[in-house]
């Protein structure tokens, strides 16, 4: 894995080259024998090229959605040093550092390195598959751990303005839970519907699962999940709150 990260620009350009060149060589076949059976070889590379630039990113951010916070945490280190370099992943590059200081709680840190984000670059097509829907999100969230009501509105408003897409639907779903559990301090049934298919998401759902439970004044439930909880890695900044609020002597939230 270290060897994948340590030259994922390298890997990435590479099999860039070698896409434009089997694309090339199929057009040069096709003009000289219109059989579509000659270009079959040469089409074999580009999908399997494909599907690896496609794996390389879920495989590396596998470590954070496992919890792997060693590995990454070097992962993140590594990247770094590599910002201030010219690079075809800078985007992606800031973004995931970005990403990584909002889950240990960094979110000023996080804040700083979305603005050095390239929003308008930010496509569905590039590499890691991070666009404007996962930028927007990423900084709404940050957003309301730090407050700023008129930044929030503008990012939300941002977020609305883009295509519809299934993406687009769950990240408002979200956006609704945000709004009603720490905003408003409302009640809701928003965390329900979180995705659990990873240790992140489980941690993820479970917090706003026991924090719900605080609102409706249910300290027995939402004690039961923070103290799932707090058996994870403690640099997971939901985990220290849910560890904080166990430690304390009072039943209660604030």
């Amino acid at each position: 894995m270290r060897y994948i990260y340590e030259n994922e620009n390298k890997i990435i350009i590479f099999i860039n080259l070698l896409m434009i060149i089997s694309l090339l060589i199929c057009f040069y076949l096709l003009g000289l024998f219109p059989a579509v059976s000659v270009l079959l070889p040469y089409s074999l590379v580009v999908v399997v090229l494909s599907c690896i630039r496609y794996y390389i990113p879920i495989k590396i951010g596998s470590m954070l959605t496992s919890c792997q916070l060693d590995d990454y945490e070097d992962y993140i280190q590594y990247l770094r040093t590599k910002t201030n370099q010219k690079s075809i992943l800078q985007n992606y590059y800031l973004f995931r550092i970005a990403q990584y200081s909002y889950y240990l709680g960094d979110f000023v840190g996080c804040i700083q390195k979305l603005k050095q984000v390239k929003v308008d670059t930010l496509s569905q097509n590039k590499y890691g598959n991070i666009d404007k829907l996962d930028y927007y999100f990423l900084a709404y969230r940050t957003r309301i751990e730090l407050g700023g009501e008129k930044q929030i509105q503008n990012i939300t408003t941002q977020l609305l303005g883009l295509p519809s897409s299934k993406k687009k639907d769950i990240y408002l779903q979200k956006i609704h839970l945000y709004e009603y559990l720490i905003v408003k301090k409302q009640v809701n049934n928003y965390s329900d519907m979180l995705p659990d298919d990873s240790l992140l998401c489980k941690i993820e759902k479970d917090y706003f699962i026991a924090k719900n439970n605080l609102l409706k004044k249910d300290f027995e439930v939402a004690k039961r999940y923070f103290e799932k909880i707090s058996e994870c890695d403690e640099r997971l900044f939901m985990v220290r709150e849910a560890k904080e609020w166990l430690n304390r002597k009072e039943v209660g939230y604030k």
